[in-house]
């Protein structure tokens, strides 16, 4: 009787299946919210860059810091406060950063530039130490511009 029953395969399929099914769908889950993860920090990005080209675009009617920021929360339905931005000034190039204004000498080459960081959260499905270490738990993107 022992043997006969050692030799019966009748519930093979089901005993993998029950054994193999786990692993497979922690591992599809994973990939989808490492997708995820992915896909907010490049519109996070995104979002950055056309921070970015919003001011520069600006030209001799400069838009306002808190107009980016509105169009950017409007666009994204993120908080405003998300979107921080930098201005500055750079003389001759010489990559020393100023207060936005002229530069010291009348006949420095004068280069404007701003950046705009989009900043979020992400609250992985697995809340996994490995999302913080690789930034994902903060998606942030960082775009600059040079206005001229």
């Amino acid at each position: 009787m022992l043997r006969r029953l050692w030799r019966d395969r009748a519930g093979a399929v089901l005993l993998e299946t029950a054994l193999v099914m786990p692993a497979l769908m922690l591992a599809i889950i994973g990939t989808i919210d490492f997708t995820m993860a992915m896909a907010r920090q490049v519109y996070a990005k995104q979002l950055a860059m056309a921070g970015a080209q919003m001011a520069v675009a600006g030209g001799l009617a400069p838009v306002s810091d808190a107009q980016i920021q509105a169009q950017l929360a409007s666009d994204s339905g993120w908080d405003a406060s998300s979107f921080a931005i930098v201005k500055w000034t750079e003389c001759n190039g010489d990559g020393v950063k100023l207060a936005q204004g002229p530069c010291p000498n009348d006949t420095d080459s004068r280069a404007d530039f701003v950046q705009v960081t989009a900043t979020t959260t992400y609250t992985p499905i697995f809340g996994g130490q490995i999302y913080s270490r690789m930034g994902l738990t903060r998606p942030k993107g960082v775009a600059t511009g040079r206005m001229q």
